[in-house]
């Protein structure tokens, strides 16, 4: 038996529920697995058998929604973060001596201790793969970049004395700020699984390292409940989700209301955990408002998402073959939602200019023209192809040899049955 530390995000579950498939397959494999992330999740990891531990002791810092829609906030809270944790969770690793470490990939602290600790280092990137050459793709992104650098100049030399004392602290080489204005948000590993198609990462061949596209990471059976999808009998249905914490999207959900209610649609509304349904007044009867559903499930059904664009949701209706309306909330999701319609599997709406009228057309446009639908299907089939669970799981055991490491199932290949989000895999 391998033991693993697994840094992943406090409060971003955007960032963890990538990583629940995995860690299962790799405790049900033998592996004996160190989990970090927010409270939240304590529950969760430990039912299926990790050791959790979350970051509270330390810091109160989270990635949380508020702080998401703009870059130069997300990189403040995570340098904050690391200077509160990086230091205790370097000598607690110590006392753990895993045999390798695995970290979502903004988790830079995981590298850094990785590469003290001389540790093979594994980075799990639920993005597209962060480098200088993603700035030509997307004149926006461009954009926001440097409205970011220049924004932030005022704490450009703390931050680059923050790095360099941290990274020589740990008997590490500083390699100039430059070189973390990108890997920051990558923290480039030994090994690197990136939660999406080969085909999708702009300018993959000029990527430096050892990446594995695994394209998806859930198991289809994820979402099991009673929730009944037999009862709904109308002519389509579409599905709406603005992630599992939100804020400030109550008036959307109306809007939503206004330009879906009483027609021939059956619509179910996932509102998030902090929504307070009670809260949005009058609902049409061919809406179901929940506060959270299975929607592995509902995606295998639906003829339409309408999501903010975040990667997991994009993968998963992608994966079942479903077209999307895409309405964004910061500027990562606009930077998906773009990339979506390029590839003609969805179409965007601004979210400032939103209007009931432009909701409803965008609707049709993708529910009437088989195009999307086509293309989503094109796109799932490159997902499934890529391997999911146990192609993560083949690249991580490679990895073990390489290294000499002697895990418990290094002399077996990983088990197909436990991992894949397709019976086909």
């Amino acid at each position: 038996m391998a033991k693993v530390v697994f840094f992943n995000l406090p409060g971003a579950s955007g960032h963890v529920n990538p990583a629940i498939g995995i860690v299962e397959a790799l405790i049900e494999n033998g592996e004996e697995v160190i989990f970090y992330a927010g409270e939240e999740f304590r529950e969760r990891f430990t039912e299926m058998g990790a050791e959790f531990r979350s970051y509270r002791k330390w810091t109160e810092h989270e990635i949380t929604d508020e702080i998401t829609h703009d870059l130069l906030p997300i990189v403040l809270a995570q340098f904050h973060m690391m200077i509160d944790i990086i230091n205790p969770l370097l000598e607690l690793t110590k006392e753990d001596a895993p045999d390798y470490i695995m970290y979502d990939s903004v988790c830079i602290w995981g590298k850094f201790i990785s590469q003290s600790l001389g540790v093979p280092s594994i980075s799990c990137i639920t993005m597209i793969v962060s480098h200088p050459l993603i700035l030509i793709t997307d004149w926006r992104i461009s954009l926001k970049v440097m409205k970011a650098v220049i924004t932030g100049m005022p704490h450009t030399p703390w931050a680059r004395r923050v790095l360099k004392e941290t990274v020589e602290s740990l008997g590490l080489e500083f390699p100039g700020a430059f070189y973390y204005m990108f890997d920051f948000f990558a923290s480039i590993g030994d090994l690197n699984i990136i939660y999406n198609a080969r085909k999708f990462q702009p300018y993959a061949n000029s990527l430096v390292g050892e990446f594995k596209y695994i394209g998806t990471s859930f198991r289809e059976n994820r979402d099991t409940s009673d929730f009944d999808l037999s009862t709904y009998k109308r002519s389509k249905l579409v599905y709406i989700s603005m992630g599992t914490i939100n804020f400030g999207t109550e008036s959307f959900y109306r809007l939503c209301f206004e330009a879906f209610g009483n027609l021939d649609l059956d619509v179910i509304l996932s509102v998030g955990t902090t929504t307070d349904i009670a809260s949005l007044g009058a609902i049409p009867n061919n809406f179901t408002v929940r506060n959270s559903v299975p929607q592995l499930e509902i995606l295998k059904q639906a003829d339409l998402f309408i999501s903010h664009g975040g990667m997991n949701s994009i993968n998963e209706s992608l994966y079942y073959g479903v077209p999307m309306v895409i309405v964004p909330q910061q500027f990562e999701q606009n930077y998906n939602a773009r990339r979506m319609a390029k590839l003609g599997v969805a179409t965007m709406l601004n979210t400032k200019k939103l209007s009931l009228k432009k909701l409803r057309h965008a609707a049709d446009l993708v529910i009437e023209n088989p195009e999307y639908k086509q293309k989503a299907l094109t796109a799932g089939n490159i997902l499934k192809e890529s391997g999911g669970i146990p192609a993560a799981l083949g690249a991580i055991l490679d990895l073990l040899k390489k290294k000499n490491i002697q895990s418990q199932w290094s002399s077996r290949k990983p088990n197909k049955n436990l991992s894949s989000s397709s019976s086909s895999l």
